[in-house]
């Protein structure tokens, strides 16, 4: 049996319009009239006869085909027949045209050989006696529409394995119910609902949602938008814990019906962790804010990225003004710029410097033009591959003029010193005096330099050195020699006892019998005396008191008062700066290992105290214990009541320290508001016990503020000790440190030991 026509129609019947026709004339003519009726149809149009023998094909048949009409005609329509089609796919396809019509998917082939698929729909021809005269079929070409119908099959298969296996959080919802249609395997694994206990639910009637009406806001978005994007939500996980998560929707149709696609990005650790950055930089700008010293940071590009609180002050600038500006453009001096800038070009690459690592002296510009001598401290980190810079830098203009002082106090004495040199005997001891002097680095070092120097120098004279107390309410004697003084009391008294601090200027007193004697004394006096005032840049520093010793008379004692009185502007002029110059010294090195608020050692000397503390336990096998000690919540304390409270905080947890711990202990002001004590010879057990009392004890610290008290003042501490928790220091003041955020995490207000 041959196979149908290509296309087919309705069953058609054709009259001629005249009288009856000769049977064998009737097909040709009734092919005839069709193929004019449908030469210009859109759709492929064949013709055949009942040996499916091609009778006529339209236009569009040559151009989907590409055979040429002359190649079809008298020839079987199965030359445009494709052998993908199998025998049971096209053995109706006859008989069913004959009954009255066939219509289905079947495939062709072009002239060139290519395959096409094609809605085939054939229908017999009639005459007007009813007879089949011929046989029409009429194709269209669905090839596209086909690959179109795949790729849609395709894709809608890939989305749902996509949305199944989707690491993000998906759910298909009903827009009109808010009801769950399909969720994934992240909604099961996250959530902690099944499949099957999720559908035909609503996320409230689940729990997943705790807001009313949510559900019913989100769908009027999306029939307004179509769609939303990356809006934060909370979802709720069968357990109850929150879920926080990045939702976005699509409007879409299933089955006629407007539903929702959800899929929620869960950012619960990254919110997490966003909180914890945050509450490290809130610790860090408390402690930037704390600091004295300016703490400045710099990216890759050199631009500002940190600006602390202390570097408002120093400079000049406001954080907004500093902010995305270049760090050398704001401070560095004009003509320093371009060396900074040249010096930027390697440590961009490698993160190395001259001065990364180590501390430099330079000077810096403020705001207003003016130079400032700093000391700065640099240090490189890496953010995102690229590197960063992190400086410490500390104002050292007080140093300086310290310095510059100490230095004209140095040449001043030289100077003077030369002078004295010319001179025989005196001048000798006057020059070993100066030097010993030059050497002495404290007051103590001073005692036996003048002690010696004027039993020498004067050997029929006794006295004392009265140096000014810290208070400058008292002159104490710091040495004595020769048996000064007679009575007790009279190593101790206010400046306006002695007339000489009164008048500003030496007072002799030769005669014993005069009656004008300094109260200082206590008596009257024995023998002939003088008080030499001493001052540097118009300010008293104390007091040199000289008296002939008992029975000292006559030329020998009168000679002396002659010499002591050629020198005494010279000696004077000599002690005052050099008791000045150590003075300034001794500040110094109070400045250099002493935070200026709280009066304790700095993070450099407590660091420093701790290896030689470990070398000395490590020789006597005996442990040391380290507590780092954090005031709770104090950056409460700054905001609330301002800098100015947190100070007196400060400075009264200082006292405490140094009142509950031993004098072999070190104390420390470790940096902000966190501070560290070096316990000697202390164990665990120990350690612990001292970090508790110290604990409890600042609960009952009392702080008043501008008639408010502070507080409660409450402490997290952390306790290692060595060995136990680390061999140096580094490893110690870290297990301490872990400890102490361990205490924070917990609760605070309490101690925990290294692990």
């Amino acid at each position: 049996m041959h196979s149908a026509p290509d296309f087919g129609v309705e069953t058609v019947e054709v009259t001629t319009g005249g009288g009856r026709q000769h049977q064998n004339e009737r097909p040709a003519c009734t092919t005839l009239m069709l193929g004019h009726a449908l030469r210009s149809v859109r759709e492929a149009v064949s013709i055949t006869d009942a040996h499916d023998r091609i009778l006529f094909v339209n236009l569009s048949f040559i151009q989907m085909y590409g055979f040429r009409e002359e190649e079809l005609l008298g020839n079987s329509i199965t030359m445009v027949r494709s052998a993908r089609n199998s025998e049971e796919s096209v053995r109706d396809i006859l008989p069913a045209t004959l009954q009255g019509g066939w219509e289905g998917e079947i495939w062709n082939r072009r002239r060139d050989g290519t395959d096409i698929q094609v809605f085939l729909q054939t229908a017999p021809v009639r005459d007007e006696a009813g007879e089949i005269v011929a046989l029409i079929g009429m194709a269209t070409d669905i090839t596209d529409k086909k690959r179109i119908q795949d790729l849609l099959l395709r894709s809608e298969e890939m989305f749902s394995k996509a949305f199944e296996n989707s690491p993000i959080i998906g759910a298909i919802v009903s827009l009109d119910k808010g009801r769950y249609l399909d969720v994934n395997k992240a909604f099961v694994a996250r959530i902690g609902y099944t499949r099957e206990e999720a559908l035909g639910r609503t996320p409230n009637e689940l729990g997943v949602r705790r807001d009313p009406g949510g559900m019913e806001r989100l769908a009027e978005v999306l029939r307004r938008d179509g769609r939303i994007r990356n809006r934060e939500t909370i979802l709720y996980t069968r357990a109850g814990d929150e879920v926080i998560g990045h939702l976005s929707a699509e409007l879409v149709e299933i089955a006629g019906k407007p539903c929702a696609i959800l899929t929620t990005e869960d950012i619960t650790e990254r919110k997490r962790t966003e909180a914890a950055l945050r509450d490290k930089q809130e610790q860090f700008n408390a402690l930037s804010h704390a600091a004295q010293d300016a703490i400045i940071m710099m990216d890759n590009e050199g631009k500002t990225t940190f600006w602390g609180g202390a570097a408002e002050k120093m400079f000049g600038y406001r954080l907004q003004d500093a902010l995305g500006k270049k760090v050398h453009e704001l401070i560095a001096p004009a003509g320093c710029r371009e060396r900074s800038q040249n010096a930027m070009r390697p440590w961009r690459e490698s993160g190395q410097g001259a001065a990364v690592g180590t501390i430099v002296e330079l000077e810096a510009r403020r705001k207003d033009g003016t130079a400032l001598p700093v000391e700065l401290s640099l240090s490189s980190v890496q953010i995102e591959g690229k590197w960063n810079a992190i400086g410490i830098v500390r104002d050292i203009t007080e140093r300086k003029r310290v310095e510059a002082e100490a230095h004209e106090a140095s040449q001043q004495l030289s100077a003077l010193v030369h002078t004295l040199q010319s001179r025989d005997r005196r001048s000798s001891i006057l020059s070993e005096m100066q030097e010993f002097l030059q050497a002495c680095s404290t007051t103590d070092e001073i005692r036996p330099v003048i002690a010696r120097s004027f039993s020498k120098l004067f050997p029929d004279l006794e006295g004392a050195l009265f140096l000014l107390s810290p208070s400058k309410t008292d002159l104490e004697a710091s040495v004595t020699w020769g048996g000064f003084p007679d009575d007790p009391d009279s190593a101790l008294f206010p400046p306006d006892a002695c007339w000489g601090l009164r008048r500003g200027r030496a007072f002799w007193l030769e005669d014993p019998l005069d009656t004008l004697v300094c109260s200082h004394l206590k008596h009257l006096a024995a023998s002939s005396y003088v008080c030499l005032p001493l001052t540097a840049k118009s300010e008293v520093v104390g007091l040199l008191h000289l008296r002939m010793k008992h029975g000292g008379v006559g030329a020998d004692a009168q000679g002396t008062l002659t010499d002591l009185k050629e020198l005494s502007v010279a000696l004077c002029e000599m002690l005052s700066l050099s008791i000045s110059n150590v003075k300034l010294r001794e500040m110094l090195s109070q400045q250099s290992i002493r935070d200026p608020l709280t009066g304790l050692v700095n993070r450099r000397y407590l660091e420093e105290g701790l290896e030689r503390e470990i070398f000395r336990a490590a020789r006597l096998q005996q442990p040391v214990g380290v507590v780092m000690a954090d005031v709770d919540h104090f950056k409460q304390f700054n905001d609330v009541h301002g800098h100015a409270a947190g100070d007196m905080v400060l400075v009264a947890l200082a006292k405490t320290l140094n009142t509950k711990f031993r004098g072999a202990d070190i104390c420390s002001r470790y940096g902000g508001e966190e501070f560290a004590v070096i316990l000697a010879d202390s164990s665990l057990e120990d350690s612990v016990r001292r970090a508790e009392e110290l604990r409890e004890h600042t609960k009952t610290i009392v702080v008043n503020h501008r008639g408010a008290v502070l507080g409660p003042i409450t402490l997290s501490l952390g306790v290692a000790v060595f060995p136990t928790h680390g061999s140096n220091q580094d490893d110690l003041l870290n297990a301490a440190d872990a400890a102490l955020y361990q205490a924070k995490r917990e609760g605070r207000d309490r101690v925990v030991a290294a692990r």
